[in-house]
């Protein structure tokens, strides 16, 4: 079963107290109906530099303040390195394995079901291992690293169990690919896909790409030129996919 909310976000003025106090709301709202409808998985996605990652960020912070387990795997944990991107469209640099790994994590420790018997009572393996590791599974992975381009990064994820915790699926494209990897007639999923002017979204790329990796203005400047046609292709597609879906659509625009 999927549930999808739109978010039509305006990025001017955002750091304004009145904005500040209405998006915290709108995320304690959102974590509500996550929490309530008991679902497992939530993806956000949007063009780069739209805010998934800050919004990202804010609601894991919410979940875990109401005691539940939560873990975020990021598309852009294993980007294509930039050596290896060449002609590819921008659609094609996340290829998704560490999220893969981190979803199969998650069904898993909960989908998995052998019957046995204990002590003359029935027992069940995934009752067992839910009890031992609290339902939770770590792995080890090379990240990529914004600054060096490459995969670089020594990193460990934590994912929860579905049964007892949320995973968060954030980047370019999450939508699509978690759907494209859950069973909907066990999994619960809801998604987020953040809109907004293209231009704002640029101008929040540009700083990060100059302040966070060291990339110099007049590079990133030429990938957003290139990179413009297929990010509003993609931006109008999804928004269309979202808004015409044939399943359970939440609706609920706002501005950030």
């Amino acid at each position: 079963m999927h549930s999808e909310i739109i978010l039509d976000i305006d990025l001017e003025g955002h750091d304004s107290p009145e904005l500040v106090v209405q998006r915290r709301k709108i995320i304690s709202g959102m974590v509500d109906q996550v929490l309530q409808g008991k679902y497992n998985f939530l993806s956000i996605d949007g063009v780069p530099g739209i805010g998934k990652t800050y919004l990202m960020d804010r609601i894991m912070e919410e979940v875990a303040r109401r005691g539940v387990a939560v873990a975020a795997a990021t598309m852009d944990m294993d980007v294509l390195p930039r050596t290896e991107r060449g002609d590819k469209e921008i659609t094609k640099y996340h290829p998704g394995n560490i999220a893969r790994e981190a979803i199969s994590r998650h069904q898993g420790a909960r989908s998995t079901s052998f019957d046995f018997m204990s002590h003359g009572r029935p027992q069940s393996i995934a009752a067992s291992l839910l009890h031992h590791n609290n339902g939770s599974s770590s792995f080890d992975f090379k990240e990529y690293d914004g600054k060096t381009g490459q995969h670089s990064k020594e990193a460990r994820l934590t994912v929860p169990g579905k049964a007892n915790g949320l995973l968060i699926v954030e980047g370019f494209t999450a939508a699509a690919f978690v759907e494209s990897l859950i069973d909907s007639t066990i999994d619960r999923l809801y998604e987020v896909y953040l809109t907004g002017p293209m231009e704002l979204a640029e101008q929040q790329r540009l700083g990060r790409d100059v302040n966070e990796k060291g990339l110099a203005h007049d590079e990133i400047m030429r990938r957003l030129e290139t990179q413009r046609s297929s990010l509003k292709s993609f931006d109008a597609d999804t928004w269309k996919r979202m808004t015409t879906s044939t399943h359970a659509v939440r609706r609920s625009p706002i501005h950030l």
